[in-house]
């Protein structure tokens, strides 16, 4: 096992911790990523257990804050590659004799950065600036006024979070209809105004945060107000991006 020693991003894994049925941490140190194996490995005949190697529904923690400069050998090349594919892929390589099996996994990993992670991901968020003056308290000790939940709330939490895990969900034809005609109709208005398209990658996150939203209220069904609640976050989220983009920018 591995600890974050950034008082900020340890923080943050520490209260998913107290949410989680299991939480796991994973500084990005060279020496770490060089020389630690990420996947399973039968090469040799033993099946020796890698670092993704995990429970189904467990949580991934990346801390990138602590990487610095130097080099990154073979096996750091493929165990950020190993790492890139759960993100996207949700499949874990395991290593036999003559051939690597891909087995499916369901991990969640979160990615925390000073900037641009080194890791292509689902999603991406700037954090906004009361919640970047909280981090810098921590960083420097000075978080008095964040209490711990009490054990009674944490306890409510991780039944709602459970309940959300294996709440079955469906999207109904109807909304499904209509997310396409919204879909089409944003496109032809992009062409015709000479904007950006929108992808099917972006579409697929937007149906993905508006299943979130209603898995969220309990609800088995995705609902249009869900829908455009989640097209609403989804705008937020690509405002606040290039508010912080351009600011870095006007910084430099």
């Amino acid at each position: 096992t591995f600890s974050l020693n950034n008082a900020a991003t340890k923080w943050v894994s520490d209260a998913l911790a107290q949410l989680v049925p299991w939480n796991v941490e994973i500084p990005f140190d060279l020496e770490l990523l060089n020389t630690t194996p990420f996947v399973p490995d039968a090469a040799s005949g033993d099946l020796k257990a890698g670092v993704l190697q995990l429970a189904a529904d467990t949580q991934i923690v990346c801390d990138e804050t602590c990487l610095r400069e130097g080099t990154l050998g073979e096996k750091g090349v493929r165990n950020l590659q190993a790492l890139q594919t759960v993100i996207l892929e949700q499949t874990v390589a395991y290593a036999y004799p003559y051939q690597s099996i891909d087995m499916g996994c369901n991990l969640r990993v979160l990615v925390l950065s000073t900037g641009k992670s080194i890791l292509q991901n689902d999603c991406d968020l700037h954090l906004s600036a009361p919640a970047v003056r909280i981090f810098a308290d921590i960083q420097k000790g000075d978080a008095a006024a964040l209490n711990p939940l009490d054990p009674m709330h944490t306890e409510q939490l991780r039944h709602y979070l459970e309940c959300a895990r294996n709440l079955e969900f469906n999207i109904p034809e109807k909304v499904s209809d209509f997310i396409s005609s919204e879909y089409a109709e944003l496109r032809r208005k992009a062409h015709e105004g000479g904007s950006k398209l929108m992808s099917q990658t972006e579409l697929a996150l937007a149906v993905t945060v508006a299943r979130l939203v209603s898995i969220s209220k309990g609800e088995e069904r995705l609902s249009i107000d869900s829908w455009k609640e989640a097209c609403s976050l989804e705008e937020r989220r690509a405002e606040r991006n290039q508010a912080n983009k351009v600011a870095t920018k006007s910084s430099r």
